[in-house]
């Protein structure tokens, strides 16, 4: 049996060499970190508004992105879970099994939803949003112009956590059953699926192809949704991949246990550079020029030039 001494050994040098994987014409690019409440656990953005998450103080931090600047805070009477934007609404996922629709500039609420457990993945096609309900491994769709509940299904696997929309597909990340599941936008029915070697923790979608994380392998992986194949998978110079946002020709990944966001390239998977961050990086989105991250456990939201 290894020593403790010996295993702390080998994991600090898997983690330096994890870091020192990065390109030596990476260099890290002038940013700005903002103050958020406590575990801030998902970003999103509407135009040039930013919205956080923050689960542990019960808010949602407002960000005026053009000038990188907290501008509000809005207190909720639940702890938020997730955030989702798709231009005129701005959706929130409580705790206490409510998603909340309110309207994106003005902040007022629109509509309540309730009836779920942990909604804890936001996304919308067409008409419709869908709500990945974590601890009852459901799918929910609602209808977008109203909020009002339209159907509810199994969702191909166990705990549910991360949606993606990839094609004329919905992609779920059931990370406790280990799989990828597709459903069919129209008729909600399972079109197929692919087994994975780790709990994903989150998807991000680029045309028909879909990244996903293998946090305990420390490596990303990229299918093809249309035949659920596997087309590989690639190293990000970092520990836990948590969170992952397609932008343009790009891949951005947030690795949780290094304080690291890299980017690589879409079509290879390459590295181009990295990005330090505070602390357990999670969630991104893109507004007003800059990559902004979601730092969970450093109560602060990161925002990198692009």
């Amino acid at each position: 049996m290894k020593s403790l001494r010996a295993i702390k050994v080998g994991i600090a040098t898997v983690a330096l060499c994890a870091l020192t994987t990065l390109p030596a014409s990476a260099a890290r690019l002038p940013g700005v970190r903002l103050q958020a409440g406590l575990a801030p656990a998902s970003i999103t953005a509407v135009g040039n508004t930013v919205f956080v998450a923050n689960t542990l103080s019960s808010t949602l931090t407002i960000i005026d992105a053009s000038r990188a600047r907290v501008t509000g805070t809005l207190h909720t009477s639940s702890a938020p879970l997730v955030v989702f934007g798709d231009g005129a609404n701005l959706w929130v996922g409580f705790s206490d099994g409510a998603v909340v629709r309110y309207a994106a500039k003005t902040h007022r609420l629109l509509s309540i939803t309730r009836g779920f457990t942990t909604p804890i993945a936001i996304v919308a096609a067409g008409n419709r949003v869908w709500v990945a309900d974590k601890a009852a491994s459901t799918i929910t769709i609602l209808n977008r112009n109203s909020g009002a509940f339209v159907a509810k299904f199994d969702s191909g696997g166990t705990t549910p956590v991360a949606l993606a929309v990839a094609g004329e597909n919905l992609i779920v990340a059931n990370s406790d059953s280990k799989d990828l599941t597709a459903l069919d936008l129209q008729s909600a029915e399972i079109v197929g699926q692919l087994t994975v070697s780790d709990h994903v923790s989150a998807l991000a979608a680029a045309g028909t192809r879909v990244w996903y994380t293998l946090p305990a392998e420390n490596l990303v992986g990229v299918m093809e949704s249309t035949d659920m194949t596997r087309r590989g998978t690639h190293p990000t110079a970092g520990l836990q991949q948590s969170g992952l946002l397609v932008f343009g020709n790009k891949v951005f990944v947030a690795n949780g246990a290094s304080r690291l966001v890299v980017d690589l390239r879409e079509q290879s998977g390459s590295i181009i550079r990295g990005h330090r961050t505070g602390a357990t990086p999670r969630s991104m989105c893109v507004a007003g020029g800059r990559l902004w991250v979601a730092n969970f456990n450093g109560r602060s939201v990161s925002g990198i030039s692009l």
